[in-house]
């Protein structure tokens, strides 16, 4: 889609409202303006088990991508961190991730200016 450029920002707004369902999907929101009755979805939020980060301790752009943060320690000191390949499952595998998904979109969405999200 490459830069965009506009006389004032934001740009004019076109608002779309997605909305989480019951069976992890992401949809527009219906035009009948109905919210979705409470979903049941949970986690657990461990901070001894922070969920990993794609690019790892790395900003090298070189080397940019999923990481393995792996600890290689040396007489029970860490000495650094690994930011080689990933060899973990991806973060949706975990048990405190959740995960949403759209049906593929039918032409590309431009996404500019601010985002709001609402969770209740």
């Amino acid at each position: 889609m490459g830069w965009r450029h506009y006389q004032n920002y934001p740009p004019p707004a076109l608002p779309a409202v997605w909305q989480l369902g019951a069976a992890f999907e992401l949809a527009r929101k219906a035009e009948s303006g109905e919210d979705q009755p409470d979903l049941g979805h949970s986690y657990l939020y461990d901070p001894a088990r922070p969920t990993p980060a794609a690019g790892g301790p790395s900003f090298n752009p070189m080397n940019a991508g999923a990481r393995d943060q792996a600890k290689i320690e040396a007489g029970g000191v860490v000495v650094m961190f690994c930011s080689g390949k990933a060899h973990a499952p991806p973060p949706e595998a975990r048990s405190d991730v959740l995960v949403y998904t759209s049906d593929a979109l039918q032409s590309p969405l431009l996404i500019a200016g601010p985002i709001h999200l609402k969770l209740e």
